[in-house]
């Protein structure tokens, strides 16, 4: 039977490209073959390809290579943490170029992630220290920190030595590290145009972006390989497209400052995908496992959503990095592939829903086709009725693609209403049986960090920790803690 395997393993590659190219045609349009395919497919390797692996396939159909409980995890952007991270010497960021930019005008006071904002800690070696002190308190209920390394911070020889030298300390703690190499840090400096029509070719637009972020990968694994395990899960972006949105789309408080800069926004789009699809593989040639941590917003029932602003804003940049489905022009079809593709690990982060705006923009993807697409309109509250659909919407998209709750915030002043969610996210996942779906959830956030505006929305867990001050559990953090003692 060891002969027929190799048979067995083309044969998957061969059909599971064409389940994914065929199985997208049919998926945003609920034709009754995308479930004809689907039962084509499993039956192929439910059946005719069982015994290449018996042991594997019994494995899967268990689910047993997941734990059956739920695992937990701490996230949060070093931007939103550490002052740091927010200096223009230090790391010369779309961030700190915009801010120079609009304060020069005296409206620097509009970009959020400033200096006056992200006042937690004063430096990365600070912020490590704490979470090293921290692990004592929740390193038994919480044992997954996730670090984002902050790409334009990477230009500077400190900020790398003093994140390799953080991380050590994390893991040598007890923690098991995550990394995110792009959280809410924009771009560096240098992809960074000033003013007028030069936001269209600024950050991911910019013609040297993916040479740029490509480089920074190198050298995330050249500093990271003896230190972070084979295996380690990296994200390589977190919540790229809702990103796009506010820097192209929102209105010019985001870097590069766009306001409806839709020529700059396809570009940045058609960059985004094609980097992080190249990245995936450099990952995976490292032997860690690449990740995407995507904001996924479904309308509520009584709301409208676009079928186009659906796609774009949700599925469009996975079905290429899941489905290996390039869709240059936004028409919903597989236009191509790529020639190899890394297997992506996808970290929903849940934020609420979304619906259309009454404002709309055209985009243009070639000259001869127009696509008029709503704007989006948020709702961030905590909604475990569609954060239950939104999870099993995507299981139902990509059943061969590990599924996991990357990230959500459970924000309220009022701790009672903060534990009622918390039991209702944490009740979904643990119910779940999907066999691609791991039983964690990513708690935003560890230590009070700043929310793209002034004040805390009571997401932390901890204060103290520092030198001189004991860690101490917020109302939250104690609420959270005691409902993972509970389960």
């Amino acid at each position: 039977m060891d002969d027929f395997l190799p048979f067995c393993i083309f044969l998957q590659s061969s059909v599971q490209y064409y389940y994914y190219q065929r199985i997208h045609r049919f998926q945003r349009r609920g034709l009754v073959l995308k479930y004809i395919l689907r039962f084509t497919y499993f039956f192929v390797f439910g059946f005719f390809c069982s015994t290449c692996n018996n042991n594997s396939t019994q494995e899967q159909n268990t689910n047993s290579h997941f734990p059956q409980s739920v695992s937990w995890g701490v996230v949060s952007s070093t931007n939103q943490l550490v002052t740091e991270s927010s200096s223009s010497s230090t790391c010369p960021s779309g961030w700190s170029k915009l801010f120079e930019q609009l304060h020069q005008k005296e409206n620097g006071h509009i970009v959020p992630l400033q200096t006056n904002y992200v006042k937690r800690f004063s430096s990365l070696t600070a912020f490590s220290s704490a979470a090293k002190t921290a692990f004592t308190t929740i390193g038994p209920h919480i044992p997954t920190i996730r670090i984002s390394l902050s790409w334009p911070c990477f230009v500077n020889s400190v900020w790398r030595k003093d994140m390799a030298l953080a991380i050590e300390k994390l893991r040598l703690a007890g923690f098991i590290i995550e990394i995110t190499l792009s959280h809410h840090d924009s771009y560096p400096g240098i992809l960074h145009k000033t003013g007028g029509t030069s936001i269209a070719s600024s950050g991911w637009a910019h013609p040297e972006a993916k040479s740029v972020f490509l480089a920074y990968v190198h050298d995330v694994i050249r500093l990271f390989t003896p230190i972070l395990p084979a295996g380690t899960r990296v994200y390589l972006i977190n919540e790229p497209v809702s990103m796009l949105f506010n820097s192209y789309l929102g209105n010019g408080n985001w870097p590069p400052g766009g306001k409806r800069a839709v020529s700059g926004f396809y570009t940045a789009m058609i960059t985004m995908r094609d980097t992080l699809h190249e990245a995936g593989l450099l990952i995976q040639q490292a032997q860690w496992e690449p990740a995407i941590a995507k904001n996924i917003r479904i309308n509520k029932k009584e709301e409208t959503l676009d079928p186009i602003l659906d796609y774009i804003f949700n599925w469009w940049i996975l079905d290429a990095l899941l489905h290996n489905c390039i869709d240059t022009v936004f028409s919903g079809d597989c236009t191509s592939s790529f020639l190899q593709t890394a297997p992506f690990t996808l970290g929903i982060t849940y934020y609420g829903t979304i619906k259309n705006s009454t404002e709309s923009i055209t985009l243009k993807p070639t000259p001869s086709r127009s696509i008029i697409m709503p704007l989006p309109v948020m709702d961030f509250s905590p909604n475990p009725e569609y954060f239950s659909k939104t999870v099993k919407l995507a299981l139902d998209k990509y059943p061969l693609t590990t599924i996991t709750i990357a990230e959500v915030g459970l924000s309220s002043g009022n701790t009672q209403k903060a534990q009622e969610w918390l039991f209702d996210y944490s009740n979904v996942v643990q119910k779940e049986t999907a066999v691609n779906f791991e039983k964690y959830i990513g708690i935003h956030t560890l230590f009070e960090s700043a929310e793209f505006s002034s004040g805390e929305w009571f997401f932390h867990i901890l204060n103290g920790c520092d030198t001189n001050t004991p860690c101490v559990l917020t109302p939250w953090g104690n609420v959270l803690l005691n409902h993972i003692d509970s389960l």
